[in-house]
């Protein structure tokens, strides 16, 4: 399952425009862009927090709630992309505004872990090395093999279908070493696709979302959340889940339409890079199962988070193509 999810994850480093983020001539000409992401993710995390608060959760289990709401799921977005062939002002927000919030729900999250450690050891040690040191390996050993691999193709004789093959045999070795080291996978995959779109690999080198063997890996996300909780506890986590999930997209509608006149977007398609923000099912997933690993939440925040995850599992699709499709940027059917 986390494999299914990183691979998403990677292709959406690569075909992220990495040096857009962090060009100063970019950023120079227009800084609203990042701005936006920045004021929306944080907006998230505030509102979510707040809403967690009132509903009587501890200030840690809510601001780990508002980190994990602040996420938008790069594999869904991606999948919906590709279907739907779009391009355009949305397409390319939407990718810029999910890398924001991605990594900034990553790193806070594991501050918190960092947190947590402080408050059950009281050793400062503890908390630097969940907090600080984990990301810091995460992203040399995801720095490392996104040089290794494109090496191999300038040094290796290789045919066009030899990426897919590449990417998919780099990503299993990435995960397991990170996982077995009780690093932080995503992170590191995240870092892997974007030295990847630095070294000039593409998207289009590989097949896109490895095929059949992305989709059936996605599938198993509905087949982990239904194993993973019953009936009952989906039920009593569900006002929980569908309350955050309504302030998280509030304040991702509030901050990035308020925030489009200003990086050069109408405010009706600001409006619908917020609705393609929505889907989060396969990141709660896999943060949820991380954390009920390492102990870090109780069974009210676990409910809530695999009912807001099932629910986004099957609305968040629908709301990426109903945005692709309202900005008019899907290019499917239009050929012949």
């Amino acid at each position: 399952m986390a494999r299914g999810y990183v691979v998403g994850l990677v292709f959406w480093g690569i075909s992220l425009q990495a040096r857009w983020l962090t060009s100063h001539k970019h950023l120079k000409t227009n800084p609203w862009v990042p701005l936006s992401g920045i004021v929306e993710s944080s907006l998230s995390f505030a509102l979510v927090y707040l809403g967690a608060q009132a509903m009587s959760f501890t200030y840690l289990e809510s601001a780990l709630m508002g980190a994990l709401f602040m996420a938008t799921s790069p594999s869904t977005v991606l999948q919906i992309i590709h279907q739907t062939r779009a391009s355009g002002q949305l397409t390319e927000r939407v990718l810029h505004h999910t890398a924001i919030n991605l990594v900034f729900a990553v790193i806070t999250v594991q501050l918190l872990m960092g947190v947590q450690a402080f408050e059950q050891t009281g050793l400062l040690i503890d908390a630097l090395y969940d907090g600080f040191i984990v990301a810091c390996i995460s992203v040399v050993l995801g720095v490392l093999m996104g040089l290794v691999i494109p090496e191999l193709f300038r040094w290796l004789p290789r045919t066009a279908t030899d990426a897919t093959l590449a990417f998919a045999l780099g990503v299993c070795l990435l995960c397991a070493l990170t996982m077995s080291m009780k690093l932080l996978p995503m992170l590191s995959c995240f870092v892997f696709g974007v030295v990847c779109r630095y070294q000039r690999i593409t998207v289009g080198v590989a097949k896109q979302g490895f095929g059949t063997a992305g989709e059936l890996l996605s599938l198993l996300l509905f087949v982990y959340v239904g194993a993973s909780v019953s009936f009952v506890s989906l039920a009593e986590g569900l006002m929980v889940g569908v309350s955050v999930l309504l302030l998280r997209q509030l304040a991702k509608a509030i901050a990035v339409t308020s925030l489009a006149f200003g990086g050069g977007l109408q405010w009706d398609k600001g409006f619908w890079v917020s609705v393609a923000l929505a889907p989060s099912a396969s990141f709660l997933v896999l943060m949820t199962a991380q954390l009920d690993q390492a102990g870090f939440t109780r069974l009210a925040v676990l409910q809530a988070l695999l009912s807001a995850a099932l629910i986004m599992g099957v609305v968040g699709p629908l709301l990426v193509r109903l945005a692709i499709l309202r900005s008019k940027e899907s290019l499917a059917g239009q050929d012949g």
